[in-house]
């Protein structure tokens, strides 16, 4: 079966080199945190804000590589954000190169999820996040209602909506909020990961934590040919039946979230904000990782023809040989 790919995509290859990007700020009860941005030449990272500061704003393209954790080289900051279990928290997303511009988010298609830890101690600062257990809270994809993908949804300057668990136990956490772009993954190693990761501190008398296997680590947490990650994002079948990588949203999550709804789209437990004088739609549907219609197919090819189980081909993983330029190392 042919595939024919939107004139979209064709500008998503041609200026997705351009169109990178880092949190901008999250707003909590209507407290904007801001986020500290990447150094530019040889200026060192700022220690300030709430958000840890990576030292690029270039994806990470392999699902092994340290840097999936909380992004290239990032810093860690003394600031914290502040939130009651229940509350929203509001990602904003910034594609401007100048920390003093913005620009809003540039690539159109692929999901958003956010996983949460807990800070050993109670001491974001100083927690080093390389071997943490991270649980998902949320994951929103494509919306077949609007016939967009969560990401196309923030290029018009919207803010990501992500619940703090109604039920969870108070204390200190780092929210891993992270794009996954597919305009290209099509092809082995062709997703792009936008991991960032900001300090929160919970308050309330939640009781809430993740049972025994919900949680996972980065890297590990993802595969290279996942249905989600090798796939074809503009293919309705794959819009349609999008299964998230990674694990389920964690039951007591799921559990405490009060009210869902029916809308026939890729499993979500948060919605988005629209900027100043846009029309407002959100969704807000409980679920899990895999939305899927039929079985598993076991064929071999690095082309799937959809991004859900039910059109899976499974690839072996290949190696990416270096071309001599030097990599940005990751540490936490």
């Amino acid at each position: 079966m042919r595939i024919v790919v939107p004139l979209l995509l064709s500008l998503s290859l041609a200026f997705g080199v351009y169109a990178h990007g880092v949190v901008h700020s999250v707003t909590i009860n209507k407290r904007e945190f801001a986020a500290s941005f990447p150094p530019i030449g040889s200026t060192e990272p700022s220690t300030d804000g709430v958000v840890r500061v990576v030292a690029t704003r270039n994806p990470v393209k392999s699902v092994d590589d340290i840097a999936l954790n909380c992004g290239w080289n990032a810093s860690k900051v003394s600031d914290m954000a502040v939130g009651e279990a229940g509350n929203t928290m509001q990602f904003k997303w910034n594609a401007a190169e100048n920390p003093t511009a913005y620009s809003p988010w540039f690539h159109d298609a692929g999901p958003i999820v956010s996983y949460m830890t807990r800070c050993t101690n109670d001491n974001c600062p100083t927690f080093d996040t390389t071997n943490a257990p991270w649980f998902k809270i949320d994951q929103q994809g494509f919306d077949t209602a609007e016939g967009k993908w969560i990401s196309r949804k923030i290029m018009d300057g919207r803010s990501v909506d992500v619940p703090i668990p109604a039920n969870l136990k108070a204390g200190q956490y780092i929210v891993r909020h992270e794009i996954i772009a597919l305009h290209i993954a099509s092809e082995l190693n062709g997703a792009e990961f936008y991991p960032s990761c900001t300090q929160l501190t919970v308050t309330g008398n939640g009781t809430g934590v993740p049972a025994e296997g919900e949680s996972v680590k980065f890297p590990g947490a993802y595969n290279a040919s996942d249905p989600g990650i090798l796939c074809h994002a503009y293919d309705p079948t794959s819009q349609r039946n999008y299964t998230f990588p990674g694990p389920d949203v964690a039951a007591f999550v799921r559990d405490s979230e009060t009210g869902s709804s029916s809308a026939a789209t890729s499993p979500a437990s948060g919605s988005f904000t629209s900027p100043p004088g846009a029309a407002s739609t959100s969704t807000s549907t409980s679920g899990t990782s895999t939305h899927t219609l039929g079985n598993a197919s076991s064929a071999s090819s690095s082309r799937p023809k959809t991004c859900s189980k039910s059109g899976k081909r499974s690839v072996k993983k290949r190696s990416v040989k270096k071309r001599g330029k030097r990599r940005v190392q990751a540490a936490h």
